[in-house]
């Protein structure tokens, strides 16, 4: 009799061991399906960052364009606007040469 408690004994204790075993293994599987989901859900949002920097890039890219144009745009108004200068100075000589010239021609009568 005390053979037989004891062989119930020991195996009561290995079912224990056994079903402790079984919550440890499906409190790490439920771990594990966590981590997991986390991981799935760090993935997409990097994902959305990854789009988001892509876009600022090329937005970024876009207005660095649109500098250089403007730059550009800005040496041709300062070329022009020297043009003008000088042709409104030439203007002016010529300006100030007839107006000579027509007092050289009243002084003579014409």
């Amino acid at each position: 009799m005390k053979q037989s408690m004891l062989a119930f004994l020991e195996e009561k204790e290995g079912h224990l061991k056994e079903g402790s075993r079984m919550d440890k293994v499906q409190m790490l599987e439920e771990k594990i399906l966590k981590v997991v989901d986390r991981i799935k859900l760090l993935t997409d949002e990097n994902k959305t960052l990854n789009s988001r920097v892509k876009a600022l890039e090329d937005e970024l890219k876009k207005k660095e364009s649109q500098l250089e144009s403007l730059k550009h745009n800005t040496k041709e108004i300062d070329k022009l606007s020297a043009d003008l200068n000088k042709l409104q100075q030439e203007k002016e000589g010529t300006k100030g040469q007839i107006e000579s010239i027509l007092k050289e021609l009243e002084s003579v009568g014409l």
